[in-house]
């Protein structure tokens, strides 16, 4: 026994002198080398000259620590200014022998300490340094990774705190970023957490942007800190001249820290952060925020989260809270806006919208998830105006995809002169609108699934319904619209008061009624019309067109068709403008097709059928587009492939300049052929034959031009035959 207490007795001295003879040691070596020491290491590590030009002094001892004054390190060689960071003073002080009861017994005090920040034009931060000497660390190096306490959503303290005195003085930060031409300036006058009896009071004032920031209070007591036990705190302040309340509890600290952290923070209006947010914010007043904040059991959680905004023009409130916010999973808000005033307040937020906004606006919506998987529920927006009411409902099972999006949209419209006013033009009066839409998202792509409109106007109706499967953009990044289908129908029997709207003056008198009806599908670069069907209609007058469009946005494969009924000319007068004489009934038929490039008038008949006279036109153009520019270029009569014949027959010449209102002797019946076509260059009539017969009389002429534009190749016969001069007594 004696042996081994002398053991122990020996073993304890050994070791009591080596610490003594460290204390010496480490008494020995100067202030100077010290200064070396730090100032190579740092240099070593970071690639640039830490500098202590005043005083400097090691305390060894029951107590360690350091002072120094005059206190500069290099900045990036790019930089502003020689120094990143300069400091009058600076004190750090450990007591050791707490660390043995696991306290942290810490004093640290730094007078003006002056910090910029700043990155270049390539965005490179003067913080990154280039360290002198970069080893890579090799396999055998390399340290097995250990699990975070982040990792598994927990983390601790290894020892407890005490601060018995942190202090800084005339702090001055600097930010510049000149990639983004950006300047931020902060100072903070006082930051000073001390221990005065068992309070531990704290007191923060500084000024960001030249906005003024305020704290003062208590954070505890350090008795409860060193007795690892739950203490409350208060904290008050201001943030420019929004009032800022912190209270709450921490502890126990160990083995992880629990804390309760109430926060509040009212503003008169939400200008007195407008320094703070780097912009001029609005004139909107009422801002309350409060939320707690909780760690517990190694997480953190943030609960009760609420945001409002009273002012008479926008209402806002948001409600929520997150489970986890370390991890930023758990996520449940719930939000609400509403505002009469929407227009205005976009005129004073300064926003760029070349339009006019609805006044009232109501916005609500839910969302749950994480950063992986943030989903939206029970959204609803409402857009109100006079004569405009537009409801949106939905929801979103990812906002970070987008995927899995439902929406329902509803317009009711009294007019679109009510859009013409938001978009600053005089738009025609329509109305009233209904309109409907279903929409779906898959694969990031957008689904119409159904769209419904309807016009209730009392000049025209009309109904659309449509969808189309895919909405996005396409593998080479191309905006794409597939899977269309759309069907139309209008109607109207108030063709004058749909012009009037318009703006169109039409002189004459408009058809009784018009009706349309389309149906067309494909996708945007290439949409079908497969039906088109259009009829007006009148007293004596039926006049229909159908047709199809194999692509519409290229206008190829367009083939349409028409056919005219008349009951009589006399019927067309009130659309003429002129007393139409009353020659019979008229049947008109054409069909016109594309071709290339231009389009083709395959055939145009059109047949008189009167009592006083019967007519015939048939008319081919082989290249419509080319008579579009005849005036400029005339030889273009030829290049059209112009293909017309007529044939007149009348029984009586006198009967029928009677119908148009004209007295002339009765001179018998007459025939008329002709036919006009297209040459190298011009036109050319290839014939044209008149035939004028009478008991006794018979007349025949014959007349071809080579070139009628130029009335060249002029060439006329005239053939008579007389049984009797008597005959001619009539004609006189």
């Amino acid at each position: 026994m004696k042996l081994f207490l002398k053991i122990i007795g020996y073993t304890f001295l050994g070791f009591a002198g080596l610490l003594v003879l460290a204390f010496i040691v480490l008494q020995l070596i100067s202030d100077e080398q010290y200064k070396k020491w730090i100032t190579d290491a740092a240099e070593s590590a970071t690639g640039r000259e830490l500098s202590i030009n005043g005083g400097f002094e090691v305390q060894i001892g029951r107590k360690l620590g350091l002072s120094a004054s005059d206190i500069t390190f290099a900045n990036a060689q790019w930089g502003s200014r020689a120094e990143m960071v300069t400091a009058d003073s600076l004190f750090v002080q450990l007591d050791v022998l707490p660390l043995l009861k696991g306290l942290l017994d810490v004093t640290i005090e730094l007078d003006a300490p002056d910090v910029l920040m700043e990155t270049n034009e390539a965005g490179q931060g003067n913080w990154v340094f280039a360290t002198a000497e970069t080893k890579p660390e090799s396999e055998a190096e390399k340290v097995p990774e250990q699990k975070s306490s982040e990792e598994d959503g927990s983390f601790g303290l290894p020892v407890k705190p005490y601060i018995r005195n942190l202090e800084i003085k005339d702090l001055k930060f600097a930010f510049n970023d000149q990639a983004n031409s950006k300047e931020i300036e902060a100072q903070l006058e006082v930051l000073r957490i001390f221990v005065d009896g068992s309070d531990i009071p704290i007191t923060l004032k500084a000024m960001y942007q030249d906005a003024p920031i305020v704290l003062e209070g208590s954070l505890g007591t350090i008795d409860d800190y060193y007795a690892n036990k739950q203490t409350p705190f208060a904290l008050t302040g201001a943030l420019n001249e929004a009032a800022l309340g912190i209270n709450g509890t921490v502890g126990p600290l160990m083995p992880e820290p629990n804390t309760r952290i109430d926060l509040t923070l009212t503003a008169d209006n939400i200008d007195t952060f407008s320094q703070f947010a780097g912009m001029s914010l609005p004139d909107l007043k009422g801002l309350d925020i409060s939320l707690t904040m909780l760690a517990e059991e190694g997480q953190l959680a943030s609960k009760d989260i609420k945001v409002t905004l009273n002012d008479p023009r926008l209402l806002v409130a948001v409600n929520g809270a997150v489970a986890n916010l370390s991890e930023v999973t758990g996520i449940d808000f719930e939000v609400e806006i509403n505002s009469e005033y929407a227009a205005e307040l976009m005129k004073e937020l300064d926003l760029q919208i070349p339009y006019s906004l609805p006044p009232a606006v109501r916005f609500t919506a839910g969302v749950q998830g994480d950063m992986e998987s943030l989903s939206v529920h029970d959204l609803e927006l409402v857009i109100q105006d006079q004569g405009l009411d537009v409801s949106l409902t939905g929801s979103l099972e990812n906002v970070l995809e987008p995927a899995g999006a439902q929406a329902d949209l509803v317009v009711n419209l009294d007019s679109t002169t009510i859009i013409g006013n938001y978009i600053g033009q005089d738009l025609p009066a329509f109305g009233p609108f209904e309109a409907s839409a279903k929409l779906s998202s898959i694969d990031k792509k957008i689904q119409l699934e159904t769209l419904q409109i309807d016009l209730s106007d009392p000049s025209v109706s009309a109904h659309i319904t449509g969808k189309a499967e895919s909405i996005g953009r396409s593998s080479q990044d191309k905006f794409e619209v597939t899977g269309i289908e759309i069907n139309a129908e209008a109607r109207s029997e108030h063709l004058a008061d749909i012009m009037g709207k318009i703006g169109v003056e039409i002189p004459v008198e408009m058809p009784a009624s018009f009706s349309f009806k389309s149906s067309a599908a494909g996708s945007l670069d290439q949409l079908e019309i497969k039906s088109l069907e259009a009829v007006v209609k009148d007293e004596g007058v039926d006049v229909n067109l159908t047709g199809s469009v194999a692509n519409v946005i290229k206008l190829s494969g367009v083939e349409g068709n028409i056919q005219a009924l008349v009951s009589d000319t006399a019927n067309l007068s009130k659309f003429a403008g002129i007393e139409l004489p009353s020659l019979g009934s008229l049947n008109l038929q054409g069909q016109v097709v594309s071709e290339g490039e231009t389009y083709r008038l395959n055939s145009l008949e059109l047949d008189l059928d009167g009592e006083a006279v019967k007519a015939q036109i048939h008319a081919a153009v082989k290249d419509l587009l080319a008579l579009t520019s005849i005036a400029e270029k005339p030889e273009n009569y030829g290049a059209a492939g112009i293909d017309a014949s007529l044939n007149v027959n009348t029984s009586s010449v006198a009967e029928l300049a009677r119908a148009v209102s004209v007295e002339i002797p009765e001179i018998g019946a007459l025939q008329l052929e002709g036919h006009l076509g297209s040459s190298e260059k011009s036109l050319a009539l290839d014939a044209f034959n008149a035939v004028l017969t009478r008991d006794g009389v018979e007349t025949k002429a014959a007349v071809t031009i080579q070139d009628v534009i130029a009335l060249s190749g002029v060439q006329a016969n005239i053939d008579g035959h007389l049984d009797s001069l008597s005959v001619l007594a009539d004609f006189t």
